[in-house]
């Protein structure tokens, strides 16, 4: 196994280092075709997404030796591998999947990134569950998914032992990407997370999945369904592609200035989310001393637990490295508003 793990490594280096300085980002807006996804009263997931990537395109296309590819341009419907195997044969640097989320209480609003991986929350898990059922509308999906039923819970265990080589760089533009919606719009943030999707699985470079909104709740159906909405939403992508980019290759690249940081009435403090468990855990415990101050939500039937709070995404970053060295090594950080 190891060394089949560094004969991929090789050959994904050998090949990537053939290319030349075009930096390649495959967008995929789900869905499509006879596959409307999630469903409002007003609109469909796939109008919505699609809209939403090809004002994405326009704005990457501004930048120097890029090359942008959509899975799709229309109304069609392509199968989850498909996506994947467009971005893998095209060599791409990142995959960018993009959602509108759904939900059965028509209350819950807010945007969500994910990244490929088994999280422990049923939530998570309900919310991947949801987007590759899509494969039931492919031919022989048995075979091409390794014989997982995307509607069984049990089945996803196969997930919990893999182990993605790009997570770090995944999580790095998922953080960006949290953070230019978080300045650009007023949605809710309800974090980053990691959840085995099928779109990422088969993906041979750092891949997001981004759930702009949630089109079941009303009120943020008629959000997305604003030119000005979906146009900001774009803008707050293309802002962060832009400076994933700077800090994966060193470029210097300025974004094309069209909107303002949204001015509020909220601070922005940074958290770092350690542990996500059925059983209250004891924080009272010398271990956690220097975890303090501990904060936790209730989530679905699991408690988060976060540690810190802090005024800067990088001091935020430096006690989640801590914190990953005491053992939890799926923290992640995130982000709270609270009033001024």
């Amino acid at each position: 196994m190891k060394n089949w793990f560094l004969i991929l490594c090789f050959s994904y280096a050998l090949l990537h280092g053939q290319k030349n300085d075009t930096w390649v980002v495959v967008l995929d807006p789900g869905h499509g075709g006879k596959d409307p996804g999630a469903t409002g009263k007003l609109l469909q997931e796939k109008q919505i997404v699609l809209d939403v990537a090809l004002r994405l395109e326009k704005y990457l296309l501004t930048m120097p030796d890029v090359k942008v590819i959509l899975t799709r341009k229309k109304d069609i419907f392509l199968p989850l591998h498909e996506r994947a195997s467009i971005a893998n044969k095209n060599q791409a640097d990142l995959f960018v999947s993009i959602h509108c989320n759904a939900s059965k209480k028509k209350d819950v609003k807010g945007f969500e990134i994910f990244v490929m991986g088994m999280d422990k929350s049923d939530e998570n898990l309900e919310v991947a569950m949801k987007e590759n059922s899509v494969v039931t509308m492919e031919e022989n999906y048995q075979s091409v998914y390794k014989g997982i039923d995307p509607n069984s819970a049990e089945a996803y265990i196969i997930f919990s032992n893999l182990q993605s080589i790009y997570l770090q760089k995944s999580l790095q533009a998922a953080t960006i990407i949290k953070k230019h919606f978080e300045q650009l719009t007023h949605f809710d943030n309800r974090g980053i997370k990691q959840a085995p999707f099928f779109v990422l699985w088969k993906t041979t470079m750092p891949s997001v999945l981004i759930e702009l909104e949630f089109i079941s709740n009303a009120e943020q159906e008629k959000l997305l369904a604003k030119d000005s909405v979906k146009e900001k939403l774009a803008y707050a992508i293309y802002k962060a592609l832009v400076e994933y980019r700077n800090q994966i290759q060193g470029t210097e690249i300025n974004p094309v200035e069209m909107f303002s940081i949204q001015s509020t009435q909220h601070n922005i403090v940074y958290l770092v989310q350690f542990a996500s468990l059925k059983t209250p855990l004891d924080t009272s415990h010398e271990k956690f001393r220097n975890f303090r101050p501990i904060s936790v939500e209730k989530q679905g039937s699991y408690y988060v637990y976060f540690s810190g709070k802090f005024s800067s995404n990088n001091e935020a970053d430096k006690h989640k490295k801590w914190i990953i060295s005491q053992g939890y090594k799926d923290a992640i950080v995130v982000s709270r508003k609270v009033k001024k």
